[in-house]
Formats: structure tokens, sequence, C-alpha cells
């Protein structure tokens, strides 16, 4: 008795759903498994999982024999055909993927990076069903799967990046990714508080911000030489590397209009603090300054001073003979489209 037999009779053998053998049990062609195929589906024993064979049958079956078998990508399988998500659907999982069955989507493949993907961001409670097996785009150069609620885009450059709602549709009707924007280097992220999602391209970035508004940023590709420190908006409202502490704020606005920019010097600070839009080659270009008997100031920026340059922001912490002593950088000033930031400068 092997494996395989053991597994037969647990699921009923000759009176169960699989029927009658139709073969002997026979080694796998890469000699790394053994199988038997039945009148109503087959299970499979891979010396990975030596303590058990695992059955594959109906439509999952069909589709990974079209693929080749366990030489296909997807590999053994490494589960027995299971349910998943809702509606009734069903998955056998692979060495390297999983074949998923939805009675109203129908049977697809998905596997390698972007299966890897799909199946963190949990899988059909996520992305949903695939509604296509993993496909090459027409250029050659990526894979992709669609799926209910997305789709995951592969290349050996950008790795498996998901695109969702609304940036997906900006992106689907610029090109996809033989368009402007080519193929998806970030994830999907929004700007904290606000309504406002983005996703960076290979040559730019999507901006959304709900249904029919959009802005779309060109990103031009520049060496920053800088010994400043590098800080992000989550480092925001912690203490900063030196002990300063800065919180900020969004308030949404609308791609099309003109951004405010607040600076609001807090409690016991004291040095005079200024933020300022840079561009490299160029240097400050526009700037907001606190200190003395000023407070609180803001300054207006035009958004259309985002497109076809890389803009930062500089954070200025102090100030000795009309010259700042320190400063931090926040890359990527295009991050305020779509809203309005109020800075609140607490400790220095």
């Amino acid at each position: 008795m092997t494996l395989i037999d053991d597994k037969y009779g647990l699921l009923g053998g000759s009176g169960g759903f699989l029927g009658n053998p139709t073969d002997i049990e026979r080694q796998t062609p890469n000699g790394l498994g053994t199988y038997r195929h039945y009148d109503h589906g087959s299970i499979y024993w891979h010396s990975s999982f030596p303590f058990e064979a695992f059955v594959v049958y109906g439509l999952i079956r069909q589709r990974w024999q079209q693929m080749g078998w366990e030489q296909s990508p997807l590999g053994f399988p490494i589960t027995d055909e299971v349910d998943v998500g809702a509606g009734g659907g069903r998955w056998n999982l692979f060495d390297s993927g999983a074949i998923v069955y939805h009675p109203a989507i129908g049977t697809f493949d998905v596997y390698g990076a972007i299966f890897r993907r799909w199946r963190a961001l949990g899988g059909v409670a996520d992305l949903g069903f695939p509604l296509t097996g993993e496909s090459g785009t027409p250029d050659g150069r990526g894979r992709y799967n669609h799926f209910q609620q997305g789709s995951v885009y592969y290349t050996p450059q950008t790795g498996a990046r998901e695109v969702r709602t609304d940036v997906k549709d900006v992106w689907a009707a610029s090109g996809w990714e033989q368009g402007p924007l080519g193929y998806p280097a970030g994830f999907p992220s929004r700007m904290p508080g606000v309504f406002t999602d983005f996703q960076d391209f290979e040559h730019g970035a999507v901006y959304t911000f709900g249904a029919g508004n959009s802005q779309t940023v060109p990103l031009v590709n520049s060496v920053l030489a800088t010994n400043e420190t590098f800080i992000n908006w989550s480092d925001f409202g912690r203490t900063l590397p030196d002990g300063d502490i800065i919180s900020a704020a969004f308030r949404q606005n609308f791609p099309q209009l003109d951004i405010h920019l607040t600076l609001n010097a807090v409690g016991p600070v004291t040095w005079w603090k200024a933020v300022s839009l840079f561009i490299p080659g160029r240097g400050d270009i526009q700037e907001v300054a606190v200190g003395g008997a000023t407070r609180s100031a803001t300054m207006t920026i035009d958004p259309s001073v985002f497109a076809g340059q890389p803009v930062y922001l500089h954070f200025k912490k102090a100030k000795f003979l009309g010259i700042h002593t320190a400063m931090y950088l926040l890359p990527r000033a295009d991050r305020l489209v779509g809203t309005h930031l109020t800075l609140n400068w607490l400790k220095d």
C-alpha cells in the first residue's frame, strides 16, 4: 500500500467521487513524485511532502493538465481541493501558486511573484478572485493577473505591485504599461487623514481624489546629492533625529487647485523655522518662514510646479545671520497634490 492508495481509500475508493483507477501508479517524468489517474481526478505524491498525497479533480485538474501537470510553473499540489472565499469558491495550492475556481467567474491560475503578493495581501479576502490566469504583457517585459478588486503586475525590475480602483482606471485609460507611465513601481498609498490615493509608476505618479478627480505627475530621473537627513511623513509627530518634533495635518483639496502650506511655531519653539520648495540644480523656489513675532505663515503652491521636474521640501530649523544652520530634507513635494498641509513645529 502506498500513500496514494491510502488517500484513495480515505476518499471512498471506487465508491467515492473519484471512481475507478484508469492506470497503475506511476513515477512522474521529473522523478520527484508519483501519481495515479482515476475516472474523475488524480492523486499525486511529492517527495517534498513525504507523509501525504493530494487529490486534484474537476476544472482545477483540467486547468493544471493544460498547464503541464507538475512540470508547469505551479509544480506539485500541496493541498487537496478545498473551499476558499464565498459563493462556492474552491482552490488547490501548489508548490509555486494556486488554481482558483468560482462558479460565477471561472478557473484561473496564479503563481510565482504575483501569487505571493496576492496571498500576502489576503488573497480572495482582499483583491478577490482572479479574473484571468497569469499572462504576459504585450511588450514581453512583464506578467500580470487581473482580480475582482484590482490587478497585480510584475517585472524583474519593479517586482510584483498591485494596482487598485481609481488609480487603475487612470492608468488603464493612459495605455496600461505601454502608456507614458510604464509599470507600477510602488504600492498603493494614501496621504494621512485624507482621501488622496496615489501610486508611483516608472515614469510618473497618479493621484486620485474620488470618482472623476485625478492628476498625473510626470517624474524626471534626477540625482540629488545631500548630506542632510531624509524624513518621511510617518516620522512626523514623533521625535526627529536631533530631538525636534513636527506634526503634520492634511486637509482635502482638489488636484487642480492651489495648495496651502501653513507653518506654525508652537509652544516653546524659539529658533527661526522655514519650509521651502527645492528643485535640484535651481535651489529654493518658494519659502514660508516663522520666527520672532511671526508664529504662523502660509504659502500658496501652484500644483503645476510639480510637472516635469523633481520637487522636494526643505525643512530648515534655525537661522543665524540670515543663514539656516541645519536642515531636514523631505523628498517628493508632489505628495501634496490634492491636499492642504499644516505643519506644527512643536519642539526644537
